[in-house]
């Protein structure tokens, strides 16, 4: 099961922040607000834990908060299991969804979107969020047997206010990009130099920008620009190009993007943490300093925000299988 661990781990990774939310916020500017159980009990039973695959992973949408994993199952297939909060109360728990064939291979989440690739198809879930029972299972494209996973880019898109994904074949010249609440409409992007590919291959977050011309793609140490018009890429920069428009933060700062926005991640002194923000022309903006309740390494903890707020979701699976919530209120705009 390691290919699936790992698909699953990286979708995780980069795909943490597409989401807004509703949860319990700080009450002043730069200070912070932690709520060690959130939902007043554990988002599953610990005899659940080993079932999951991997991380667990959290959005938000509205008053809701929903909580995904994949699990393992006897005859080697896999499901997909969610406990789902509505106004920081839980709904329900650890409720399995949908079961998937043994070639699944991919899945990203947008709100209540699940994307994900088996050996028929690659497809769409929608999920009623009252009570986790899908409104609409849609196929998007062909999909391939679990061999020819690796000859298939699928990778997470995040927008200004929603997420999807960007599919098509590793060695052709078309994609298209399918997104939360547009499944019948994809955008079709062409890139006759297979530029696409080779940027996806370096693991980063992808971004469609907010004019729907430009997909900008951002890793530790890299960030480059595809137009989708001009059907080339039109901007790389690396760490260590010194004041060069098109590449922020250093190498090993975790970036994450949300409402228009890149945050960069970096550790501060004294157990003060900040983050630069850039706008998606890669303009600076300000810097946002605060103190996180203990020391964290940031990337492996789901980031999203609601309004002014941001929020830091620790999740404790195992022995436990509750979340910790720390809210920051972001000062300016």
């Amino acid at each position: 099961m390691k290919w699936i661990k790992f698909v699953f781990a990286i979708m995780v990774l980069f795909n943490s922040s597409w989401i807004t939310g509703s949860a319990d916020a700080a009450a002043t500017p730069g200070s912070s607000v932690v709520n060690n159980y959130y939902g007043g009990s554990a988002f599953a039973p610990a005899d659940r834990y080993p079932e999951m695959i991997d991380y667990p992973y959290v959005t938000e949408k509205g008053m809701y908060t929903m909580v995904y994993w994949i699990s393992d199952n006897m005859d080697g297939s896999h499901s997909l299991n969610i406990s789902t909060a509505k106004n920081n109360k839980w709904l329900y728990k650890a409720k399995m969804v949908f079961r998937f064939d043994e070639n699944f291979t991919n899945i990203a989440y947008s709100h209540n979107y699940v994307f994900y690739k088996d050996g028929e198809s690659v497809s769409a879930l929608v999920i009623n969020m009252e009570d986790g029972a899908i409104s609409k299972q849609l196929k998007l494209a062909p999909g391939g047997p679990k061999e020819s996973r690796e000859h298939y880019v699928f990778k997470t898109v995040e927008t200004k206010d929603r997420g999807g994904i960007l599919y098509g074949e590793s060695d052709g010249e078309t994609y298209r990009i399918f997104l939360e609440n547009e499944l019948s409409q994809p955008l079709t992007i062409t890139d006759p130099d297979h530029a696409i590919s080779s940027e996806v291959a370096r693991e980063p977050s992808v971004v469609l920008a907010s004019a729907r011309d430009q997909i900008i793609f951002t890793g530790s140490s890299r960030t480059s620009v595809f137009s989708i018009k001009e059907q080339r890429l039109v901007q790389v920069h690396s760490a260590g190009d010194v004041e060069v428009s098109g590449y922020f933060g250093e190498s090993g700062d975790v970036k994450f993007y949300v409402d228009g926005r890149f945050y960069v991640w970096s550790a501060g002194a004294n157990k003060y943490e900040y983050f630069k923000i850039y706008d998606e022309n890669f303009k600076y903006i300000r810097t946002q300093r605060f103190k996180l309740d203990k020391p964290r390494y940031m990337f492996s903890y789901n980031i999203t925000l609601s309004k002014s707020t941001l929020h830091v979701w620790d999740i404790n699976y195992g022995e436990l299988n509750t979340l910790k919530l720390e809210s920051f209120v972001l000062d300016g705009k």
